[in-house]
């Protein structure tokens, strides 16, 4: 188990840092656009330096995979660096148009104010609506669903 906690695909002590993070940056005020733009450019900022960084020519292939390394998952450190970039200037991006957006997207906040709730019920109906090779006898079921959770979800925010 501590190997696959280590070196797995998503090994812990690499996600652990961006999960760390994000729970400290949802602590921020996300309702204030000047919080939104600070997103979008330390994001932007983060984004760009990574990306530049993993330009340096490293002769040392084991400096190479540790630090440098820019490729998907690849757990170096300038991947997180870009990672963290990326998520920061999409969050940034969704928390702008989330401001004038903000009673179209009310059935999409309800949702997401209770995730687990609506999770539930979620994986429940597919279970009970799926044949019996686990695929939807219907590709509109999927679509129903998700209409009725985000009415569900809306009433019960209320």
């Amino acid at each position: 188990m501590w190997e696959f906690l280590l070196r797995g695909s998503y090994p812990i002590t690499v996600w652990l840092f961006l999960a760390l993070i994000g729970m400290a940056l949802g602590r921020l005020s996300l309702h204030r656009s000047a919080t939104a733009w600070g997103f979008v450019l330390a994001g932007s900022v983060l984004l760009v330096a990574a990306h530049l960084v993993a330009l340096v020519p490293v002769s040392d292939r084991l400096l190479q995979a540790a630090v440098f390394d820019i490729s998907p998952h690849s757990g170096a450190m300038v991947e997180l660096v870009a990672a963290l970039g990326l998520g920061l200037l999409v969050v940034g991006v969704c928390l702008g148009a989330s401001h004038p957006l903000r009673w179209q997207l009310l059935p999409v906040a309800a949702l997401g104010s209770m995730p687990l709730t609506a999770y539930t019920p979620h994986v429940v109906s597919y279970f009970v609506m799926a044949r019996p090779d686990g695929r939807l006898a219907e590709p509109q079921i999927l679509l129903w669903s998700t209409v009725i959770l985000l009415v569900a979800c809306t009433l019960c925010r209320r």
